[in-house]
């Protein structure tokens, strides 16, 4: 490949070639770097991108004896991560040259694995809908998706192999499926979220952006101190349960075509495959997005009560939600996702591995006013089970369309397997 190409390679090639000796991290940056910037005028999705230092990272690591699983890989921080290096703005003008003491224990954990932080990456207002300016590397006259906008266009635009995203609803599968990239929100709580601004605690998960497969287990391993992702489980026929969800019907009719065609071709494929009744989840999206609105309260709240005047509508808006809502509610919201929780542990991942469902509702959204509906994402986010979303296909537009994997709770790596065999069985026009 030509030198001025590297930024096209994914992560796990990358470190494969810098701790080879065959690449230096800093011509790997520089390939980002001009990258960057012949692209991110057009993008946008850079709230802070910093080249010098970028640069000083990379030296400072080939004058180090120190090889670490990420060594000498560019990457990028969403923008309510705590980086020392870096202004963390949060999406908004309340918190304008806000410039954090220390890392996130995410960020610090990339770096001593030799990760390069490049800059941070466009966010939504506190991770929420009010909109920021990154538009669609497929096509700038459409949203990129969001809370996690900046992180998930870099990616598809090769301006990095890999970057940091949150999810409370939707903000990481959302966007992959919308920029036709690989993203994976891992089961609750297995990543840190110490340094990261708060939305809605018990909804809140640290998420990943990459074009590879491959890259998942190199990125969670320096997440979770563990090699637990290297190893990967032996599933050579996974049984897929297809749960197209109750809003299905709120898909648009080239999504729910190309998901049947999907389907299909798995089931010619051999797998098997089978439809999952999914009326005990009616109600379950409306109910996490409650929760969001009540927990918001609590963590936005603050905020907005001392500034008013700078905070977006949007934001306004869930407040008001929440506000509205009583108390009591969390006593029905709480025996809904339990009796949920229980069908997918005592029937639905006894007798299926994976679950299939939407990524979106469809391609991403005709303007940038909109990061597009988490419709069909609320549900999985709300019962803190890990998620894929691969690219499945290309809608009319020229816009990517995705499929989202769903997993048991807490079995990341069987999740990450599976979704193999699914790469192997289909072809997937990543990114």
């Amino acid at each position: 490949m030509n030198a001025d190409e590297l930024y096209r390679l994914n992560i796990a090639q990358l470190t494969a070639l810098a701790k080879g000796g065959k690449l230096s991290p800093t011509e790997i940056v520089e390939s980002c770097i001009a990258r960057i910037s012949q692209r991110d005028s057009e993008v946008l999705a850079w709230a802070a991108f910093d080249p010098e230092f970028a640069l000083e990272q990379a030296r400072q690591l080939e004058e180090s004896d120190v090889r670490g699983p990420l060594y000498g890989t560019p990457l990028g921080v969403k923008d309510i991560i705590d980086t020392a290096d870096f202004p963390t703005e949060r999406g908004s003008s309340v918190f304008r040259n806000r410039r954090p003491q220390t890392d996130a224990s995410c960020v610090k954990l990339l770096r001593d694995a030799g990760g390069i932080i490049m800059g941070k990456t466009v966010t939504t207002e506190f991770a929420y809908f009010a909109h920021g300016p990154t538009k669609n590397p497929h096509n700038p006259m459409h949203t990129p998706g969001g809370s996690s906008s900046g992180s998930a266009a870099s990616v598809a635009d090769f301006q990095v192999p890999g970057a940091l995203g949150t999810q409370t609803a939707g903000s990481v599968i959302r966007p992959a499926s919308f920029n036709g990239i690989i993203g994976f929100k891992p089961t609750y709580g297995l990543f840190p979220l110490d340094g990261v601004l708060p939305l809605a605690s018990s909804l809140d998960t640290l998420g990943l952006f990459c074009r590879s497969l491959d890259d998942l287990p190199i990125l969670g391993s320096v997440l979770t101190h563990e090699a637990r992702f290297k190893t990967r489980p032996v599933v050579s026929s996974p049984r897929v349960a297809i749960i197209k969800s109750p809003q299905w019907f709120k898909g648009s009719g080239e999504m729910q075509e190309s998901f049947e065609a999907f389907v299909s071709r798995l089931r010619e494929s051999g797998l098997v495959v089978t439809d999952v009744d999914s009326s005990i989840l009616e109600g379950l999206a409306e109910s996490q997005g409650s929760l969001l609105a009540l927990e918001a309260q609590e963590t936005l709240g603050p905020i907005v009560s001392l500034n008013p005047s700078k905070v977006r509508k949007e934001t306004k808006d869930l407040l008001e939600l929440g506000r509205g809502l009583k108390p009591e509610i969390l006593h029905e919201i709480n025996s809904q996702v339990g009796r949920a929780r229980i069908f997918f542990q005592e029937k639905v991942f006894v007798e299926s591995d994976i679950v299939l469902t939407p990524a979106a509702i469809g391609v991403a959204p005709r303007g940038l006013t909109s990061t597009g509906d988490p419709l069909f994402n609320r549900i999985w986010t709300f019962l803190g089970l890990p998620c894929l979303s691969l690219p499945i296909g290309i809608g009319s537009n020229g816009l990517p369309l995705g499929i989202q994997v769903v997993g048991p709770f807490g079995e990341d790596e069987q999740l990450l397997a599976c979704s193999h065999v699914l790469v192997d069985n289909c072809q997937f026009p990543i990114a």
